[in-house]
């Protein structure tokens, strides 16, 4: 089974690979992999509020069966990111990653759990080892950028932007509705003071998906960027409703949105986001 199938980070993709997966295990129950990759792609489609499945369970199961699989611990982590349990998560990914340094999916969750944390050297070194384990993807060298940013480096935010705008081009041109890569380019564009171009590429993604919550997320990330407050907490009171847990755990924490983070509105879309899932 192709391990890295899932980091396509497309609901799609993502949708495909749980299918395989349960096909896989009803064929054989025993065969962690399956369960650890399911995880991974439930991780996915939380994230992206397309499924109440976290991909907890999933991962646990992986675990009891083989506790020495990378990919177990790397979804637990996952699991756990979700939730806001950074330090946990960051505790799982060790493990995964003591077992096989080289794991693009352990140092890539691993990173994410440091920048939860506010870790961001920590992060830093784990989304660079994921960026040269797989040259052609994107999400670890955006990720970078915005750590560098975070510690105030822009030298190094513009090369680690640039590198992941190189990325996220290739990308476009080989699948032009790949709205998660148009919209983290408008990031990319934003940090690289490419402002027309940003505000292109963000015009392109409302047409290429428009419902799409991940989509909707990384442009208010990049309109505080380009310092339109009132564009990006317009944007996110629009995707309030929409939001999942996980990526409210995530708003909570992103460094992307520190400039509007003390801003009555943004509090208060928080507070209601928050009583939201407090209902259910």
């Amino acid at each position: 089974m192709a391990r890295q199938f899932w980091l396509q980070d497309n609901e799609r993709h993502n949708e495909i690979v749980v299918r395989i997966c349960n096909r896989v295990i009803e064929i054989d129950p025993h065969y962690a992999q399956a369960w650890a990759t399911m995880a991974l792609a439930q991780w996915n489609m939380f994230w992206l509020g397309s499924s109440a499945d976290d991909g907890e369970r999933a991962a646990a199961m992986a675990l009891r069966l083989d506790p020495n699989l990378p990919d177990s611990h790397s979804a637990m982590g996952a699991a756990h990111r979700s939730k806001g349990e950074f330090k946990e998560g960051l505790a799982a990914c060790e493990v995964a990653l003591r077992l096989d340094p080289k794991s693009y999916v352990g140092n890539r969750i691993a990173g994410l759990c440091c920048v939860g944390l506010r870790r961001y050297d920590d992060a830093i070194r784990h989304f660079e080892l994921a960026a040269a384990i797989m040259e052609t993807e994107f999400t670890a060298s955006v990720q970078m950028a915005n750590c560098y940013k975070a510690k105030g480096d822009m030298e190094r935010t513009r090369s680690s932007a640039r590198m992941a705008q190189d990325r996220i081009e290739k990308t476009v041109v080989a699948e032009p509705g790949h709205s998660r890569a148009i919209g983290v380019g408008v990031c990319m564009l934003a940090m690289l003071n490419e402002k027309e171009r940003a505000r292109e590429w963000a015009v392109r993604a409302r047409l290429v998906d428009p419902e799409n919550v991940n989509l909707h997320y990384n442009l208010a990330c990049a309109m505080c960027s380009l310092g339109d407050v009132h564009l990006a907490l317009e944007t996110l009171e629009g995707m309030a409703p929409r939001l999942s847990s996980g990526m409210l755990s995530w708003m909570e924490a992103d460094p992307d949105l520190d400039p509007i983070r003390g801003d009555a509105r943004f509090k208060s879309l928080v507070e209601k986001v928050k009583a939201r899932f407090a209902k259910t």
